[in-house]
């Protein structure tokens, strides 16, 4: 004996059901509501004949959505840099082509270069937050002083050119300058001297050479822009 079953295909709707329309607004759009519907359309005969898509169908399809616009987002240009791509960042500096901004293995590199070996920079930034990992390559022959000053707070470090090349860091606020630092304080920033491969060395660096130092998040925190002054050595 053969059975006939009989699937009737359910009708568009204007989604009555609550999660079905905050589904919809949550997700932003007409033409994704529109989505949402024509999939239940298509689903509809493997649900019988409802006719209002059921709750733990839409949440399935909201994770689903969500996931593909989140992937999909994250290749969108000025999202993440990818390595070699330069970030978002207004330089200003008085001597053209001493600054620039790339972006290497997840962490944003400002790279100072060329100049008279003293001078300074502003960088602003466009994005809502500064970058997680943001590092200073300063390609001089010496660093007896560098800045970073960010709002009412400056963090002044040298690396000296002589006296065994000891380093130093100063907080300055509001115009006063604090004790030295240790490595204890959430201002701490390590100078590390690089040669040209990008291997430590003791020392000043040698002929290609650079002082590498990550500045510390706690020293960003909210300012849209942060100024850089740098001498190689006091004349």
């Amino acid at each position: 004996m053969r059975r006939k079953i009989c699937i009737q295909r359910a009708p568009m709707t204007s989604g009555k059901s609550p999660v079905f329309r905050a589904a919809a607004e949550m997700l932003g759009s007409r033409m994704l509501h529109h989505a949402i519907l024509m999939q239940w359309h298509r689903d509809a005969t493997l649900h019988g004949m409802m006719t209002i898509p059921p709750p733990s169908w839409t949440a399935s399809l909201i994770a689903s959505l969500a996931f593909a616009i989140a992937a999909s987002a994250a290749d969108q240009p000025g999202t993440s840099a990818k390595t070699g791509e330069t970030p978002t960042f207004e330089i200003t500096s008085k001597v053209a082509g001493t600054v620039k901004v790339t972006e290497e293995d997840g962490a944003t590199v400002v790279t100072i270069q060329g100049g008279n070996g003293i001078g300074n920079a502003t960088i602003r930034r466009s994005a809502a937050q500064w970058p997680t990992k943001f590092v200073v390559r300063a390609r001089l022959g010496g660093l007896e002083h560098f800045a970073i000053t960010s709002g009412g707070v400056k963090l002044a470090a040298s690396a000296l050119s002589h006296s065994g090349n000891m380093q130093l860091l100063h907080l300055w606020t509001d115009g006063k300058e604090g004790p030295q630092l240790g490595k204890d304080s959430k201002f701490w920033m390590e100078i590390r001297t690089l040669d040209a491969d990008g291997k430590p060395v003791q020392g000043l660096p040698p002929k290609g050479g650079c002082f590498e130092m990550t500045i510390p998040t706690a020293l960003l925190g909210d300012a849209k822009e942060v100024r850089l002054d740098w001498i190689d050595f006091y004349r």
